[in-house]
C-alpha cells in the first residue's frame, strides 16, 4: 500500500487540527477528528485566495515572448538538473556554454551566472502543460485568457501570442522537490469566498445547527 503522510497541530487551548494526504496526494484537514475536508478550505477561511495560496507555497518562472523563440528568465535554482532546450552561448564571446539536450549542472549554471545571462531559450513545445501563477489577461479587453492555476494549452498559447502578451508567470512544479499537491487540492476545492469557507467549516463542526455568518 501507499505510505500516507499526516501531521497534527495541538494547541494549548482549542481544537486539534489533523492534516493528511489521501492516496491521490490530495491534502485534507480534520478539526477535532470530525469529517475531513480539503485543507485549502481552512486556509481560505483565513482570507487567502487561490492566487495567494499558490504564490505563497510555490515559486514561479517567468516566460518571455521576444523574437522567434520564447525564453525563461534565468533562475539557477529552478534550472538545476533540467534538460537544456537550446544551445546556450556567452552573449559577449558567443562561446558555447552548454549544448542542447544536455543537463544544467552546477558548473554550467555558474558559468552562465559569470556570463551574466539573463534569459534561457526554450522551445514552444515546453510551454503547454505549465500552470498559470496569475490570471493571464488580454491587455486590450482585460478578459481572462487563462485563469490562475489552470494549464496553458496549445490553443491558449496561440491566443497569448496573438494578443501580443510579452511575458507570463507560471508555477515552478518539480516532482522531485516541489510537488503539485496543493495545486491539485485547490483544483478540487470548489469553495472560493472566505465567508463560504467559514460556513463550510461550521457545518462540519456543528452539523445539526443552521449556519449563519455570525455564529460561524
Amino acid at each position: 500500500g501507499k505510505l500516507l503522510y499526516s501531521a497534527r497541530i495541538i494547541p494549548y487551548r482549542g481544537s486539534w487540527v489533523d492534516l493528511e494526504f489521501d492516496p491521490r496526494d490530495i491534502l485534507y484537514v480534520r478539526i477535532d477528528r470530525r469529517r475531513k475536508f480539503h485543507a485549502t478550505v481552512l486556509l481560505r477561511a483565513l482570507g487567502m485566495t487561490t492566487e495567494d495560496l499558490l504564490n505563497y507555497y510555490y515559486k514561479s518562472d517567468t516566460i518571455i515572448f521576444e523574437g522567434r523563440k520564447p525564453a525563461l528568465l534565468f533562475n539557477a535554482v529552478h534550472l538545476l538538473g533540467a534538460k537544456v532546450g537550446s544551445d546556450v552561448r556567452d552573449p559577449k564571446s558567443n562561446e558555447l556554454i552548454v549544448k542542447e539536450g544536455r543537463k544544467f549542472t552546477r558548473p554550467v549554471l555558474r558559468q552562465m551566472e559569470a556570463a551574466k545571462i539573463k534569459q534561457v531559450p526554450i522551445g514552444w513545445e515546453d510551454i503547454p502543460g505549465r500552470v498559470a501563477a496569475h490570471d493571464i489577461v488580454d491587455p486590450q479587453t482585460k478578459d481572462v485568457l487563462v485563469e490562475c492555476n489552470h494549464e496553458i494549452t496549445q490553443d491558449k498559447l496561440e491566443l497569448i501570442r496573438e494578443k501580443g502578451i510579452h511575458q507570463i508567470e507560471v508555477l515552478f512544479i518539480d516532482d522531485s522537490s516541489v510537488g503539485p499537491y496543493l495545486r491539485n487540492t485547490l483544483l478540487q476545492d470548489r469553495i472560493r469566498a472566505p465567508q463560504d469557507a467559514v460556513l463550510e467549516i461550521y457545518r462540519r463542526l456543528r452539523p445539526g445547527d443552521p449556519p449563519t455568518i455570525e455564529s460561524a
